[in-house]
C-alpha cells in the first residue's frame, strides 16, 4: 500500500480529514499527518470546548 502524508491546517476542513484519514488507514495505507500552528490551536481549543 501506499505511503501518504497530509498536511492539516485547521478549519473546518481539520475535521473532515478525519474521515479521510480514517478511510486510508482501513485499506491499509501507511498515513501521516503534519499540522500548522494554526491547526494545532484549533484542535487544543476543541479539546477544551469538549473537557
Amino acid at each position: 500500500m501506499a505511503n501518504v502524508l497530509i498536511g492539516i491546517c485547521g478549519g473546518i476542513a481539520s475535521y473532515k480529514v478525519c474521515d479521510l484519514i480514517r478511510e486510508l488507514k482501513r485499506e491499509g495505507h501507511n498515513v501521516k499527518t503534519i499540522l500548522t500552528p494554526f491547526a494545532e490551536k484549533f484542535k487544543k481549543e476543541e479539546e477544551e470546548i469538549k473537557a
